[in-house]
């Protein structure tokens, strides 16, 4: 199983709001994608907040296919030009899943 975390900090309050209601109405078009099994849409309590998104995938190849899909092109379109530049650049770490309990 791989976990997959984007980190995405927030410079401007007024873009952090739009990107949670951005990432609330999305289309959850990676719920029906091949492989996906859980998500995850988080903020640090901490001041300098930062977003963190969460995907868990069955296998590395299930997520690059979702990752070249039409289906994520268009989730990141949602976004004014003047949010996106209010965020920082994420930053993406991928983890293979040695031992998990529920």
């Amino acid at each position: 199983m791989i976990v997959a975390y984007s980190f995405v900090p927030v410079h401007d309050e007024e873009a952090g709001v739009e990107f949670a209601v951005a990432m609330s109405n999305r289309s959850r078009a990676v719920e029906r994608f091949p492989g996906f099994l859980r998500f995850e849409f988080r903020r640090e309590l901490r001041p300098p907040s930062r977003f963190v998104i969460a995907t868990w995938w069955e296998t590395r190849a299930d997520m690059k296919r979702y990752l070249s899909s039409p289906e994520h092109r268009m989730t990141h379109g949602k976004l004014s030009e003047d949010a996106r530049r209010s965020l920082g650049p994420a930053h993406v770490e991928i983890h293979e899943v040695i031992e998990a309990t529920e």
